[in-house]
């Protein structure tokens, strides 16, 4: 059996929690196939000193936190942030599409 997935989406505003929603895998079987979803979205480009740098000062961001490996190491936290009109964007906006029903404002116990 496959471990539960727990989803947590948090709305903020300049740093202000503004809701907090819940979702998992056993009750919304659809949580697992779109959490999967996250292999396929292309990692963003390092940048590394010297390259020009684009500033953004504000706009809507996105972050998902997870835990990523090399082959067969052990995971280890990760987290991937990035702005409107990104491939992570994207895929948050395909999560609330798919899992509209299945939110919560009560946390899974």
């Amino acid at each position: 059996m496959k471990d539960t997935i727990t989803l947590r989406f948090t709305a903020r505003r300049q740093g202000e929690v503004l809701k907090v929603m819940w979702t998992d895998s056993r009750t919304c079987p659809a949580v697992a196939e779109a959490v999967d979803a996250l292999r396929s979205v292309p990692m963003p480009t390092p940048v590394v000193p010297g390259d020009p740098e684009n500033i953004i000062l504000h706009g809507v961001g996105y972050s998902v936190r997870f835990n990523g490996r090399y082959g067969s190491e052990m995971g280890v936290p990760l987290e991937l942030r990035s702005n409107a009109g990104t491939p992570l964007a994207a895929w948050v906006s395909d999560i609330f599409r798919r899992l509209k029903p299945c939110w919560s404002e009560t946390r899974p116990s």
